[in-house]
């Protein structure tokens, strides 16, 4: 899990270097729940990646055929996605 959360802090790194700074990313353990005891724990093998405020294209287009950043190797070599969802959270 070390291997995400190091793809993570690049991905940020990389917005950042962009100059896009009003976007945040948030890991979170994954809780599961035993069917048979109904006791929780921590998944061993999974994680839940937040990307909240994620540029648009109407804020942030990055330049026609431009090269992949650095970081996109290091999700690929450290993580296999389950699933992409798009959430709408509160403004709290």
């Amino acid at each position: 899990m070390a291997g995400l959360i190091d793809a993570v802090k690049a991905q940020e790194a990389w917005y950042r270097a962009q100059g896009i700074t009003d976007n945040r990313f948030v890991i979170a353990k994954v809780i599961v729940t035993d069917k048979t005891t109904k006791q929780q724990s921590y998944a061993a093998d999974e994680l839940y990646n937040l990307h909240v405020n994620p540029p648009t294209p109407a804020r942030y287009a990055p330049a026609k055929g431009a090269a992949k950043p650095d970081y996109v190797a290091k999700f690929r070599a450290n993580a296999t996605t389950l699933d992409r969802r798009t959430i709408c959270l509160p403004k709290l």
